[in-house]
């Protein structure tokens, strides 16, 4: 079906996993690759497909009980309909059926297409079980001299007994190429942005029938599991970043991607 597509689609995050059967979302954070190249290149059935940007809520994963400190527009996802496009040119999408998809957001991103919801009400997707996602129309009267359009909010949770953290926000504001490069260029290159100072690689992957989710920050490697961690490795030198990378995701490096990162501050450096 158009929605099991793109639930298998939407877990498609490496850039060489891209190929003519998939439908890709990425964020803005892989190593200043050019973005335009990881855009949408099946769309079978699709009446409408938009790029959108989000805000990123910068304490989501270290103070998530704060009040949202919002980033730049430095993520990226997709909204397809598979049904029939929207009567006026509003982008409200009460018309049709709309999805977000976003493979690209990591950890606590969803792992399959989340309808969006209309007028208020919510609209629930699914996690790394027991977590939990959702999006809801944002009521921004708490921010002055908002004028926008309609704007929805991705929250996450741990599972049902935990409190909804925001992860981002998102508008249906068109997106251009030319938007994508400018956040693009900031997000791989500003020495203060987490992705010039943080490796970060995740996967979803399948252990003994059951989805779990493979993941690299810096120099540790963890597998998550029914929401518990079954395997943490601390990675002591480049040599097992590598080893990592190609054993867990499929990432074989060149002898010059090798040696891009020497003396950079992300380098592990052995003792």
């Amino acid at each position: 079906s158009s929605q099991e597509l793109i639930r298998i689609t939407a877990r498609t995050q490496m850039p060489n996993h891209i190929g003519q059967d998939y439908l890709i979302s990425c964020s803005l954070s892989i190593s200043g690759a050019n973005l335009r190249t990881m855009r949408p290149i099946l769309m079978m059935e699709i009446s409408t497909l938009s790029t959108v940007f989000a805000r990123v809520n910068q304490n989501h994963s270290k103070n998530p009980d704060a009040e949202p400190h919002w980033s730049g527009l430095s993520h990226l996802l997709l909204i397809v309909n598979f049904g029939s496009k929207p009567s006026n040119n509003e982008a409200d999408f009460d018309d049709g059926d709309f999805y977000v998809v976003d493979g690209g957001f990591g950890g606590n991103g969803s792992t399959e297409p989340i309808p969006l919801p209309i007028k208020k009400r919510e609209s629930y997707g699914s996690g790394l079980a027991p977590a939990q996602t959702i999006i809801e129309v944002a009521d921004l009267r708490s921010i002055p001299n908002t004028l926008q359009p309609r704007t929805y909010i991705f929250k996450y949770r741990r599972d049902a007994s935990q409190p909804w953290v925001v992860n981002y926000m998102f508008t249906t504001a068109v997106v251009f190429d030319e938007d994508i490069e400018v956040s693009n260029y900031f997000t791989s290159t500003n020495p203060d942005c987490l992705f010039t100072n943080t490796v970060i690689c995740h996967k979803l992957v399948l252990i003994d029938g059951e989805m779990a989710r493979a993941s690299i920050v810096n120099a540790e490697f963890k597998l998550l599991k029914g929401g518990e961690i079954v395997k943490r490795d601390q990675l002591r030198s480049e040599s097992d970043r590598i080893e990592c990378l190609q054993r867990w995701f499929q990432i074989k490096l060149t002898p010059e991607e090798i040696q891009g990162i020497h003396g950079k501050k992300t380098e592990i450096v052995s003792e």
